[in-house]
């Protein structure tokens, strides 16, 4: 990846070139040979044992080879995320914000596809907009496993480049004149949409009490996708360690045990990884 944008990014119209470690990128593995080693104990490996029935959703990357993919790492079921499009380019029910000045955006409308597959099938063509796709397959995973203990690791791909709304959320949005903050915006009024349903899923099915429910993000919003303001009032952005690259928020609900367990409300920032030792 690092080649390829070396050669999208350093064609002598930059002020300063991209650097990088050119023979330790010619000396990595192939990419296929890299991912989540089986040494390593995820959250799914610790809960099995303990009786919890498995399931992920959406993106991994974390290796796709058959030794490093979901079912391979504890998890019994797996909808995986295949490549980064919400929906095919020239779809009527897509609107795309692409990106001319980003060469990371011009490599992604290149080569990302319109697919997911599960439990390690063949690729297919999800229904419908990725973001309700996934959400789709959650509720029924909640409504498939209420009756047992159940892991649900759902991993969503929005908000991610390339910028692609659906058509509804856009249309939705009609007071918000920039256009790629728009199709932005859909993506986040998806994403809210996926939450609301996850939770009226596990309300419906009588969990909503019993259910640990937690709400994070992998990193900031990049710099490279024209909207200086949505970091907006930290400084920085994704791959940066200033605030607007790792701040994010983490959000944990467990109705049931919140309002009896001592010290279950904490104030203060913590590390996404600490969601480990609850």
């Amino acid at each position: 990846m690092t080649r390829i944008l070396d050669l999208f990014y350093n064609d002598g119209t930059r002020r300063r070139e991209m650097l990088f470690d050119k023979e330790a990128a010619a000396n990595a593995p192939p990419f296929r040979e890299q991912g989540l080693p089986g040494s390593e104990i995820t959250l799914a490996e610790a809960l099995k044992p303990q009786g919890y029935h498995t399931m992920h959703i959406g993106k991994w990357h974390l290796g796709n080879a058959p030794e490093f993919i979901p079912n391979a790492q504890g998890f019994d079921e797996s909808v995986m995320l295949e490549s980064g499009l919400f929906l095919p380019e020239d779809s009527p029910e897509a609107v795309n914000a692409k990106l001319p000045f980003d060469p990371i955006d011009q490599f992604l409308w290149a080569r990302m596809q319109y697919a997911t597959s599960c439990n390690a099938s063949e690729w297919f063509e999800p229904k419908g907009y990725l973001t309700d796709f996934y959400t789709d397959e959650a509720v029924k995973a909640i409504e498939a496993n209420r009756n047992r203990p159940f892991f649900l690791y759902l991993a969503h791909w929005a908000v991610h480049t390339p910028l692609q709304a659906s058509k509804a959320d856009y249309d939705a949005l009609s007071e918000i004149e920039d256009e790629r903050l728009r199709v932005y915006a859909a993506m986040i009024r998806a994403l809210d949409r996926s939450v609301g349903r996850v939770l009226q899923a596990l309300k419906d099915n009588g969990l909503d009490e019993s259910t640990l429910v937690i709400f994070s993000s992998d990193n900031g919003a990049p710099g490279y996708i024209g909207l200086p303001d949505v970091n907006k009032p930290y400084r920085g952005w994704k791959l940066t360690y200033f605030e607007g690259g790792i701040r994010v928020p983490l959000f944990a609900r467990w109705p049931g045990k919140s309002r009896s367990v001592p010290g279950a409300i904490l104030p203060g920032q913590r590390a996404t990884g600490d969601g480990y030792l609850l």
